[in-house]
């Protein structure tokens, strides 16, 4: 199994790649997903048969509270 992490660089990723550390690891310096080129290049390049996405919205307490929907969208 070939696992590529996509858009993480905070605490799950971190916690992740102690259980995972043979897993490839990129962010969004590495590459912009929202851009198709980019997005068809990073699967070019690592071929990967498993894909996991972490990127999230980070916001406060306050943030979360007044806006829930827009951080779990």
């Amino acid at each position: 199994m070939k696992l590529l992490v996509t858009g993480g660089t905070g605490l799950v990723e971190n916690a992740l790649q102690k259980v995972c550390p043979d897993a490839i690891y990129v962010s969004s310096k590495d590459y912009d997903l929202t851009k198709e080129v980019e997005f068809k290049a990073i699967f070019e390049k690592y071929r990967s048969t498993n894909i996991t996405h972490l990127a999230a919205r980070v916001g406060s307490i306050i943030d979360n509270t007044n806006k829930p929907t827009e951080f779990i969208y």
